[in-house]
């Protein structure tokens, strides 16, 4: 490879094939510049779940996109890396992978969900005809709130690894394709630090929450609560929630949190019945329709 910085028009820009990928994780780990979403998880996932668009100096990678998809119709970009290409370059180089997933990549959407300190990444995409699709905002509870007492319509109890297909047929009906998450993401959930609880009515499953304690238990993260669209406004997830804030009570840990979006009018008014207060993490989705040669067309949820 050449010891000078390299300029756009000596790179090959592709999408990667499978075979390729090791040497395009080995290029995110030793690059000088990169932007990596989730940690190294985003680099474990199976090699179905990755779309990679590369750009190739001779036989060697030196920049990347990744996205992630958890579904045939949506991938999110998770991790962004560069390394050997002139400064004056990178923005010109990372708006031509983008253009090479928008073109190329095999699901119908792709999205990209970024904040304040990744602000130049979410410009170039912006560049590129990624349009603001929604917002994501954080929320808080000091676990020592005392908790309103709630209606008990389900039956709870502890939710399992082996439960992964019972979480993907409700979030299959609860969420739209972009908030879904493939068998491999629902199995990294559970840990010896999360507790999660399913909910059944006459032994049909309806519901469930996730959740996991972080920072050596001084934070207990909500990552999901879900409720079949026709058991909603009938205290499930209000239950769902309580079980979750009476378990950081147990555990004595600090705050409880969670993420959602800023136009989910319900589940924030659930939310701050509870206790919930907004904090300032914000997180902007934005998203582009894919028009490569394997666009499925659109997709209109049941």
């Amino acid at each position: 490879m050449s010891t000078l910085p390299l300029r756009l028009a000596q790179l090959t820009i592709t999408l990667a094939t499978p075979d390729q990928y090791a040497v395009v994780i080995a290029l995110v780990h030793r690059a000088r510049i990169r932007l990596l979403q989730f940690g190294t998880i985003t680099l474990q996932l199976p090699a179905a779940q990755q779309i990679m668009a590369v750009a190739w100096h001779e036989s060697q990678p030196v920049a990347t996109l990744i996205a992630s998809s958890s579904n045939p119709h949506c991938a999110w970009i998770r991790c962004c890396a560069i390394d050997g290409i002139a400064f004056s370059d990178h923005t010109a180089v990372l708006a031509q992978l983008a253009q090479i997933l928008i073109a190329q990549a095999p699901v119908t959407a792709l999205y990209y969900s970024g904040d304040f300190y990744d602000r130049w990444f979410t410009d170039i995409l912006t560049g590129v005809g990624f349009q603001p699709h929604s917002a994501i905002i954080g929320l808080q509870r000091q676990t020592a709130l005392p908790l309103r007492a709630t209606t008990q319509p389900a039956t709870l109890r502890r939710l399992h690894p082996n439960d992964i297909a019972t979480i993907q047929m409700i979030d299959a009906l609860a969420f739209a394709y972009e908030w879904l998450k493939n068998d491999y993401e629902v199995h990294q959930l559970f840990n010896t630090d999360t507790i999660a609880f399913h909910a059944t009515i006459a032994d049909h499953s309806i519901g469930y929450a996730i959740a996991v304690v972080h920072d050596h238990g001084s934070l207990l993260h909500i990552v999901r609560i879900a409720v079949l669209p026709e058991w909603r406004r009938q205290g499930i997830a209000q239950q769902l929630l309580a079980a979750v804030i009476t378990y950081g009570q147990q555990i004595d840990t600090a705050q409880i949190s969670l993420n959602t979006q800023h136009d989910n009018h319900a589940a924030l008014a659930l939310y701050q019945r509870a206790g919930f207060k907004q904090t300032n993490d914000r997180h902007e989705v934005i998203a582009h329709d894919v028009v490569g040669a394997n666009h499925a067309g659109e997709f209109i949820r049941p």
